[in-house]
């Protein structure tokens, strides 16, 4: 026996996985198949000098208390709290900035409506009373069915916000709550990021919830940068896992699990290798896991019907621009506020309805949402002195167009996110140096996720909770020691290493009870 498990891929998840099994006392293997660890969550030197978190760029979701559990601070990691968190502009000139204070929050809602702030502190209070129930659920090996979390949900007195807050979408929560289409603009992005659903999607607060529970910073839903890119998170990951014995391999490709006696006892490489293990652990996502590296003859044809049938559409685009110098914002918009924090340019629910509407029909949003960011005003040590980067990340941008190639059509669509920010940022254009983009196509292509879905699968209610990715798997197959640890396991895609975590936990508790 080589290995006590092999872990298959090194995101962020199969590298929280490994920290888990190794400091156990596993003997573990991570066999990444490109030459960066870390999957998205990586750092790319994409031009000399500049060094972009290419694909994830904030972190939130990670629990605080996996990251004292290993110690990721004492292997390098450094957050850079930003305040303000978000600034959302608006065409008419205003803009409506969301701070780490709620105070100040409130103060900046109440520019549009005084109702409004005054109905934000019982918004705010639904969804820590909300996070009262499902934080019990996170660190788990056993995701919550939807059944559960309802009977929670009800016994803490919160039945009446269960068709909004579960199977409703969020344009219709924030439409029950707010009046200023403004105020509802900017508390919206959280439901849509890296999912192909609109405002008004039924299904879209699984999202949201995702999005939302993050403590990683200390405030519930505030995001960081961390210093050195987001590959400094998958290197202080690396770190543990090696210093408790984990192996990890780099540019070492998994072609096949094998199977013998309906059980996964190692894998083949593609240079012919074999390795044998205990088990198998893998953070593809999971129409690559079964489909391809397992092989379709070890499911039944219900698995492989329903695995085919999983949403997995990409939607999102990465766009990375170099600066010569941070960029002239519009009237209004003060500089050092709006470039410490991250703009959400989507004025309404209505304009982000409609960007999703053409995206439903195979067309890249012509008006599309982007949230942009300036890393470099928070770590200088991304650039050179006095240069900067800008990140963008852009939906609606699917997978699949109807009449066109990704490869054709790049440098138009560019310009069209730049003719985007222009009324915003007048003179961005005037300050680039190179442009890099990622396409859900190019995600695929460079991180190995099929379709390019920055979250493997969907974050929707049918692909939520315990239904992900499958009602009744968790982080299990149906070939017994065979598990996946990826963003299509609960409770869905970020930086968060929670997948890998509860994975591991499983998987442990499997070895003792063999």
């Amino acid at each position: 026996m080589d290995y006590d498990a092999i872990i298959v891929g090194a995101g962020n998840n199969g590298l929280s996985c490994a920290c888990k099994l190794s400091m156990a006392g596993a003997r573990v293997a991570v066999l990444e198949a490109t030459s960066i660890v870390g999957g998205a969550a990586r750092t790319e030197e994409l031009w000399p000098q500049f060094n972009v978190s290419s694909a994830s760029y904030v972190l939130s979701l990670m629990p605080p208390q996996l990251i004292n559990e290993f110690g990721l601070k004492e292997y390098g990691l450094r957050m850079l709290l930003m305040d303000p968190s978000m600034v959302q502009p608006f065409p008419n000139g205003k803009q409506l900035t969301m701070w780490r204070d709620p105070l100040k929050t409130l103060d900046e809602i109440a520019k549009f409506s005084e109702r409004d702030a005054e109905t934000a502190v019982k918004y705010y209070e639904v969804w820590d009373r909300f996070f009262q129930v499902f934080d019990k659920h996170l660190l788990t090996p056993n995701p919550p069915m939807l059944g559960q979390l309802e009977e929670e949900l009800i016994h803490a007195d919160m039945a009446h916000l269960l068709p909004l807050m579960l199977y409703g979408s969020m344009g219709d929560f924030l439409d029950e709550y707010f009046e200023s289409e403004e105020v509802k603009a900017a508390l919206v992005p959280e439901a849509l990021i890296g999912s192909f659903t609109g405002p008004y999607t039924p299904g879209n607060m699984a999202n949201m919830i995702l999005h939302s529970m993050g403590m990683s910073t200390g405030v519930r839903g505030a995001w960081a940068y961390v210093e050195g890119g987001m590959g400094a998170v998958s290197r202080a990951l690396k770190s543990c896992a090696e210093s408790h014995g984990a192996k990890i391999f780099t540019d070492c490709e998994v072609s096949s699990v094998i199977v013998e006696g309906e059980r996964a006892k190692g894998v083949r490489l593609k240079d012919g290798r074999l390795l044998s293990s205990k088990v198998v652990i893998s953070s593809a996502d999971i129409k690559r896991s079964i489909l391809t590296l397992l092989g379709e003859d070890q499911v039944s044809s219900e698995d492989r019907r329903r695995i085919r049938a999983l949403k997995n559409e990409g939607v999102s685009t990465k766009i990375h621009l170099a600066l010569s110098q941070l960029p002239r914002f519009r009237e209004g918009l003060d500089t050092n506020t709006v470039s410490s924090s991250i703009i959400h340019i989507g004025p309404s629910l209505t304009y982000l309805e409609r960007a999703f509407d053409q995206a439903k029909y195979g067309e890249p949003s012509r008006e599309p949402f982007v949230s942009l960011e300036f890393p470099t005003v928070h770590d200088k040590t991304l650039a050179p002195p006095g240069k900067h980067i800008a990140s963008m990340f852009v939906q609606y941008t699917p997978y699949t167009l109807k009449n066109a190639q990704w490869d054709q059509i790049k440098q138009d669509y560019l310009d069209t996110v730049l003719d985007t920010l222009t009324p915003y940022v007048p003179n961005i254009r005037e300050h680039i140096i190179h442009t890099h983009m990622y396409t859900p196509r190019d995600l695929e292509k460079t991180i190995n996720i099929s379709g390019g879905n920055i979250h493997h699968i969907d974050v929707n209610l049918a692909q939520s909770f315990g239904n992900r990715p499958l009602p009744s798997w968790g982080y299990t197959t149906p070939v017994k020691s065979y598990y996946l640890c990826g963003a299509d396991t609960y409770p869905g895609g970020g930086v968060s290493g929670i997948n890998g975590y509860n994975a591991a936990t499983k998987v442990l508790l499997d070895l003792k009870g063999a």
